[in-house]
């Protein structure tokens, strides 16, 4: 729910519920978590938004099994 009363505008609100979203998801949290602090309805919703962070920690993960990798 959000506090109407906050002094921060809608887009301020988007940024920091993006931002907040990106690091939970980068640090490791579930799926559902992410899902229930973005306000999304459907998990596919919050992984398809955010399937940048995904792609990164696959690429981490890659360099880190094989770090002479290049990837492209």
């Amino acid at each position: 729910m959000v506090d109407r009363s906050a002094r921060c505008s809608f887009p301020e609100f988007l940024e920091l519920r993006h931002s907040t979203v990106t690091r939970l998801i980068a640090g490791g949290a579930d799926i559902a978590l992410a899902q229930a602090v973005a306000g999304h309805a459907d998990a596919s919703t919050t992984l398809n938004v955010y399937a940048h962070v995904n792609a990164k920690r696959l690429e981490d993960a890659a360099l880190e099994f094989d770090p002479g990798l290049t990837l492209s």
